[in-house]
């Protein structure tokens, strides 16, 4: 069951625009192995909050080794937790156009958990490329309205120690959304809402834009083996146009007697966005800076990270957890103190942590 932030916030209903110049700084842990070595290449997608731990999934350029599991985290100290949970696909998939790409090193982009059932995960996936559909497949699922191949909604279910795909539905945009062919900057962004809304972040459209596009996730349908069609909600958020902005993580906040908001993260220029589902208030725009440890007595306790690249978002009831994926092009312009050289060449994630602010929040 959601907890809502208004027990913490105490009826604050409306964001309040006053607090969005002021920048929140965020300390972060280095995610461990059970070796005692920084995490090595897991490029995480997706963060959940689930049993007292953090899970998150790996793309697909992420080690061979991360590939085709969801990673358990401990939330107050960084360290995975094992076993992971190995994903596969459920025989009854095995028909599917999509099987054959779904089961061999899939492009995972975000993850999010049923609010009815714990037990039950939604992910999504990006750049099919690299996988191309037979004719036959390919002509069956046009147009998508977006990449050539459709991005692909999973369902899957924990079954032990084990992940199972048991539904797979292809995503389709009204052409009058004018998404574009962006293979590989699709959705990277998850939460379920209230009346089983699930809500999809789009990176950027035909205009450089970020969008937020949302499913009804009623019964009967993953039992339809059509396209899954979105819409858009009618939502005030930042329309920069510079491609600058593309939203790569998501996390929705419940309130009570409101609609709630979604948290989204502006991955390029460290900027978390808070969105009144309501449509009423203005988006809160909070830029940020993340800082890395470095446990070493030649350099200062924190260094600020040049480059995090958040992609996951998970909340916990008070404190909203966020998970960054290394980019490889920019993750070693974060070296500086020496002792933190080997995490950065790993590629080795950080979990960082904040409270939800009062001052995020005014009263209505």
């Amino acid at each position: 069951m959601q907890r809502s932030v208004l027990l913490l916030l105490a009826s604050c209903l409306a964001i309040s625009a006053s607090a969005a110049s002021v920048q929140l700084n965020s300390q972060g842990k280095w995610v461990m192995d059970r070796s005692g070595q920084a995490m090595a290449n897991p490029q995480p997608s997706g963060l959940i909050f689930r049993d007292d731990e953090l899970l998150f999934i790996a793309d697909r350029s992420a080690d061979i080794e991360q590939q085709q599991k969801i990673h358990r985290l401990a939330p107050d100290t960084g360290a995975l937790i094992y076993p992971a949970y190995a994903i596969r696909v459920d025989a009854s998939l095995q028909q599917s156009c999509f099987f054959e790409y779904v089961s061999n090193m899939p492009d995972y982009e975000a993850l999010v958990m049923d609010t009815d059932d714990s037990s039950v995960f939604y992910m999504v996936t990006e750049d099919m490329s690299y996988s191309p559909l037979t004719s036959d497949c390919a002509a069956k699922w046009q147009p998508t309205g977006s990449a050539p191949d459709p991005f692909l909604l999973l369902r899957g279910e924990l079954r032990d120690d084990e992940f199972v795909i048991t539904h797979i539905r292809p995503i389709q945009f009204p052409a009058s959304m004018e998404i574009g062919e962006f293979a590989n900057d699709g959705i990277e962004g998850l939460a379920m809402g209230t009346a089983r809304t699930l809500y999809l972040a789009l990176e950027k459209d035909t205009h450089n834009n970020p969008r937020i596009m949302s499913l009804s996730l009623t019964e009967g349908f993953w039992n339809d083996n059509g396209f899954a069609t979105v819409t858009e909600p009618r939502l005030r958020f930042p329309q920069p146009g510079d491609g600058q902005h593309p939203l790569n993580a998501l996390q929705y906040i419940p309130i009570d007697n409101h609609p709630g908001y979604l948290a989204a993260f502006a991955r390029n220029v460290d900027e978390l966005w808070m969105i009144d589902l309501a449509g009423h208030a203005e988006a809160q725009v909070i830029p940020m800076s993340f800082w890395a440890p470095t446990a070493s007595e030649l350099c200062p306790a924190y260094e600020r990270m040049d480059n995090a690249s958040i992609e996951g978002l998970a909340w916990d009831g008070s404190k909203l957890y966020l998970i960054n994926d290394p980019w490889k092009v920019n993750y070693k312009k974060n070296i500086q103190c020496e002792s933190n050289r080997n995490a950065y060449e790993r590629y080795a994630p950080l979990l960082f942590g904040v409270n939800l602010q009062r001052d995020w929040f005014i009263q209505q």
